[in-house]
C-alpha cells in the first residue's frame, strides 16, 4: 500500500480548488448568457473568487475577478440588444453593482491571503527561533557535562593526590618508627663491641655481634631503598636491577636472618630447599624484600608451631 505525504495531498487539493473554480466561473458565465437579461446570475460571481482563494494563488484570484467583471458588462450587452443602452438602467446598475462586489471580494480575500502568508511567516520564523533556542540548549547542555566531566575529573585527582600525601605521610610514620629500631640497636652493638675490645675475656663474643650489627644495617639500609622504590613507583621511575643467584642458598639465608624473630615468638623457622640447585635471573633486592615481609607477617600472625619457607620446581 502507497502512502501519500501531507505536502502532495495539499498540492493536489490546491490544483483540484483552482481548476473548480475556473470551471464554475465559466459555468456561471455560460449560465448568465443563456439567461434573461433580468435574472442577474452576475450577484454569485464571487463563489469562484472563494474557492480560487483556497489555492493561496493571487494571480488566480485577481484574473478571475478581472475575467468575471468583463463577463459581467459582456452578458449585459448581450442581453440588451434591442434596447437603448442608459447609464440610469436598472439593469446596468444592478451589473455595475455586481462589478464592485467583485471587487471588494476579491480585495478581502487578497487581505486574507495576505494575513494568512503573514502568519505563516511568523510561524516558521517562530519555528527557526524553537530550532535555534534548541540547538543553542543542546550546546549549553554538552557544555554542562563537559564541566561536570571535567570537575569530577579534578575532584578524582584531588581525591588521589591527597591519597597519595595521606599513604607518604602514614609511610614516613612507620619509617620514623622502624629505623629507630636498628639504629638504636647498631649504637647498641657499637657500644658492646668497644667495651668488648677493651676486654680480652669477651672476645668470644664479638663476631656474632658484628653479625648482628651488619644484620641490622642491612634493614636499615633495606628500609632505606624501600622509601626510594615508593618514590620511584609514583614516579614511573621504578627500574628492576635484575642478576643471577642461588635460590637455595638465598631462601637459607632469609631463614637465617629471620631466625631471631621467630625464637622471640618461641616459633619454629624452617626452610625447605629443593634438592637440586635452583639459580633465578631476577632483582635480589625486591625479591628480598617481597619473602621478608610474607615471612615477617606469617611469623607475627602464628600463635603456636611454626612457620615454613619451602622452594619447589615447577613442572614447566
Amino acid at each position: 500500500m502507497k502512502t501519500v505525504s501531507p505536502n502532495r495531498q495539499t498540492d493536489r487539493t490546491v490544483v483540484f480548488a483552482g481548476a473548480f473554480a475556473i470551471v464554475l466561473a465559466v459555468a456561471e458565465v455560460v449560465l448568465d448568457v443563456g439567461t434573461w437579461v433580468e435574472l442577474d446570475i452576475a450577484t454569485i460571481y464571487g463563489i469562484p473568487l472563494v474557492l480560487a482563494a483556497f489555492t493561496r494563488n493571487k494571480r488566480l484570484l485577481w484574473g478571475l475577478m478581472v475575467a468575471l467583471t468583463l463577463a459581467t458588462f459582456v452578458t449585459y450587452a448581450l442581453q440588451m440588444p434591442g434596447r437603448a443602452f442608459e447609464m440610469r438602467d436598472a439593469l446596468f446598475v444592478n451589473r455595475l453593482l455586481d462589478a464592485v462586489a467583485l471587487l471588494l471580494t476579491a480585495g478581502l480575500l487578497h487581505v486574507w491571503m495576505a494575513s494568512l502568508d503573514i502568519r505563516e511567516a511568523q510561524a516558521q520564523l517562530l519555528q527557526e527561533q524553537n530550532r535555534r533556542l534548541e540547538a543553542a540548549n543542546d550546546l549549553l547542555v554538552a557544555h554542562e557535562a563537559q564541566i561536570v566531566r571535567q570537575n569530577e575529573e579534578l575532584i578524582r585527582r584531588r581525591c588521589e593526590a591527597e591519597d597519595a600525601s595521606g599513604r607518604k605521610t602514614r609511610l614516613l610514620n612507620a619509617i620514623s618508627h622502624d629505623i629507630r629500631n636498628p639504629v638504636n640497636t647498631i649504637n647498641l652493638m657499637a657500644e658492646v663491641i668497644r667495651r668488648t675490645a677493651e676486654d680480652p675475656a669477651l672476645a668470644t663474643r664479638v663476631p656474632q655481634m658484628a653479625r648482628r650489627l651488619q644484620s641490622n644495617a642491612q634493614s636499615l639500609v633495606a628500609l632505606v631503598s624501600e622509601v626510594l622504590d615508593i618514590a620511584h613507583l609514583d614516579s614511573g621511575l621504578l627500574q628492576r636491577r635484575e642478576n643471577t643467584f642461588s635460590l637455595n642458598a638465598f631462601i637459607d639465608g632469609k631463614c637465617s636472618d629471620l631466625g631471631p624473630l621467630a625464637e622471640a615468638k618461641s616459633l619454629r623457622l624452617d626452610s625447605e630447599a629443593c634438592e637440586r640447585t635452583i639459580c633465578v635471573r631476577t632483582d635480589r633486592i625486591k625479591l628480598d624484600r617481597v619473602i621478608t615481609n610474607l615471612v615477617t607477617n606469617a611469623i607475627k600472625f602464628t600463635i603456636d608451631g611454626g612457620v615454613t619457607l619451602s622452594v619447589a620446581l615447577a613442572a614447566d
